[in-house]
């Protein structure tokens, strides 16, 4: 029964737009947060790399080509780490640093050309964005990769990409309720975690990293107690992230009143619930032996219901009542506690579910936004050919 309704899903020619959304995001303008000081430091040498690209260079490429430095990073990480306990070699963290950085500082770059090129449009707004959510799992990995073979929990590691994914949907989610997208809160934003995960990852890999190395100290705090430092990163990176988590929801909250509160927190339950069923509902055998398989399906999940947001915030239109694949991904979670033996083949099988459904459904909003704008996603306008 699922796999007829993606089949369906597949073979239909409408999309999850309506008309009056096509016309909001045709006339939708973007409305960013404030910079930080780091930002305005650097926006002078992003400006100057966009000047060296060619005219002809759509922007949509630059964000293609950033992803695909994300994706080859996820993808290195994943070859010389598979499990999460291997000690990476060092020109790995090297390359994946490079690559990361190179991804993020190419997306700083993307709406600079097509200002450039005078080729804005939503549409462009909607690939970015939605290139960013596809990107956490590699951001994610690359600090993995770092500390997890000496973190005390598997537990600990899978709460680091929960805690990711959900204050990235919540910034997407901010900004539905308030249109205006939040990328820093108290001079703190993207570019500065960025730029520490990539400083970190180079610095770590002229040092040994194995047992008995510096990450593998142990100290002792106060209310923790002895940890080693790999684990501590990890937990004051999950901290960190996690003092965002009310400051996202005052924004929203301090605007809303009831009815409309409980309908915007409404959008916010299911995200809760995979972050719980993801840590306490999966047997701790499989978060011990499947963790890398696992951040798959949640990856695919997220970078969905982030999507959504994100199509469905510039269209304004409501989002889905009933988000049925957080439904199906809570109750599988569930369900494999009796049967752990078969977990990596559901979690396998999730991730291709949850894989489809969002090249179907991006493909789907891309194509309905393309036709509405009259423009093509990978080429310039064409009355700027011609200038």
């Amino acid at each position: 029964m699922l796999c007829a309704g993606v089949v369906q899903m597949l073979g239909r020619t409408s999309g999850p737009l309506t008309e009056e959304g096509l016309e909001n995001i045709r006339q939708h303008k973007y409305k960013g947060g404030q910079y930080t000081k780091l930002d305005n430091l650097l926006n002078p040498l992003w400006t100057k790399s966009t000047e060296l690209l060619p005219m002809w260079v759509p922007p949509n490429v630059v964000t293609a080509v950033g992803g695909v430095c994300h994706l080859t990073s996820l993808g290195l990480t994943m070859v010389y780490c598979p499990t999460f306990t291997e000690v990476a070699p060092a020109w790995v963290l090297q390359v994946c640093a490079v690559l990361i950085f190179s991804g993020y500082w190419l997306d700083c770059m993307d709406g600079k050309q097509a200002r450039r090129t005078g080729s804005s449009s939503p549409l462009g707004q909607l690939f970015d964005h939605g290139c960013d959510a596809l990107s956490l799992l590699a951001h994610f990995s690359l600090t993995a990769i770092l500390t997890a073979p000496l973190a005390s929990s598997f537990r600990l590691v899978v709460a680091n990409l929960v805690i990711l994914h959900t204050t990235f949907f919540l910034s997407q989610w901010v900004e539905y309720h308030t249109h205006e997208l939040i990328h820093s809160l108290g001079g703190f934003g993207i570019t500065e975690v960025i730029s520490f995960a990539v400083v970190m990852a180079l610095g770590l890999s002229f040092v040994d990293r194995g047992q008995g190395s510096i990450l593998d100290m142990e100290v002792s705090l106060p209310m923790v107690g002895a940890a080693n430092l790999s684990t501590l990163y990890m937990v004051g990176f999950v901290i960190m992230h996690m003092i965002l988590i009310p400051c996202s929801l005052w924004l929203v909250v301090s605007q809303k009143r009831g009815a409309e509160l409980v309908w915007a927190l409404s959008h916010v339950a299911p995200v809760v619930a995979i972050g719980v069923v993801t840590l306490f509902g999966w047997p701790e055998e499989v978060l011990a032996t499947h963790s890398r398989i696992l951040c798959l399906p949640i990856w695919m999940l997220y970078s969905l219901m982030s999507i959504q947001v994100i199509v469905f915030g510039m269209a304004r239109q409501a989002l889905p009542a009933i988000p049925w694949p957080a439904v199906l991904y809570c109750v599988t979670a569930m369900a494999t506690r009796w049967y752990p033996q078969h977990a990596r083949e559901v979690l396998l099988a999730l991730f291709a579910i949850y894989l489809i459904l969002v090249v179907e459904w991006s493909v789907s909003a891309i194509r309905q936004v393309t036709a509405k704008l009259g423009i093509r996603i990978f080429h310039l306008h064409e009355h700027n050919k011609e200038d």
